[in-house]
């Protein structure tokens, strides 16, 4: 399945419907063609509705999401969810959202080496290693009218180090923050809906 977040909304590409939850709000569109998708997809962003955009595939969803994609200019951006001994998270508030810490990947850069830059760049956090990968978010927005489309590849890591934070403020960083569990959860309640399912699969309910 992939998700694709425009704001509060989602564009969905599953071929199992177990696998997602669709609600009656939803926009179900059977489909294995690209020019259903595109039609579909300006009509959605226009008409700004709370449901989301689920496409039901039969085959080579890979192919398909790829040749969607392919109407978009790729930015990519890789970031970390931060865990210390405590069991603690590394959250920043960003543009007065609680985000995590990511940015764009340099020309010839490693992904994994720019989610270990980034995260040290925009908290100041001087120690860290990578667990594993996490998969990849994507989200829709626009640059002076024209369509972006942005991967942030994600990586769980953890830390020992316990030195002082320091939100990097010319990003728009406000604050750099470890917090447990409950705070996560009351966090998530003013942050973005792509971060609440990573934040959720990968550390809540681990």
């Amino acid at each position: 399945m992939y998700k694709v977040f425009i704001q509060h909304r989602a564009i969905i590409f599953t071929e199992n419907l177990t696998s997602c939850e669709i609600s009656d709000e939803d926009s179900l569109i059977h489909t294995n063609r690209l020019e259903d998708v595109l039609p579909a997809y300006q009509k959605f962003i226009k008409e700004n509705t709370s449901g989301n955009l689920v496409f039901l595939l039969k085959d080579e969803m890979n192919a398909f999401v790829y040749k969607f994609f392919s109407n978009f200019e790729l930015i990519s951006a890789a970031g970390g969810l931060i865990v210390n001994p405590k069991g603690e998270l590394l959250m920043i508030r960003r543009f007065s959202k609680w985000d995590l810490p990511k940015g764009k990947i340099e020309t010839n850069e490693e992904i994994q080496t720019a989610a270990i830059r980034e995260c040290i760049e925009e908290t100041a956090l001087q120690k860290m290693s990578v667990v594993k990968e996490l998969g990849s978010t994507y989200h829709i927005y626009e640059i002076n009218y024209k369509p972006m489309l942005k991967r942030t590849y994600w990586f769980l890591m953890k830390t020992d180090s316990d030195n002082e934070l320091i939100p990097q403020l010319e990003e728009g960083i406000e604050e750099a923050k470890w917090m447990k569990r409950d705070e996560v959860i009351e966090a998530l309640k003013d942050s973005y809906d792509s971060l609440k399912d990573l934040i959720t699969y990968n550390y809540l309910q681990q």
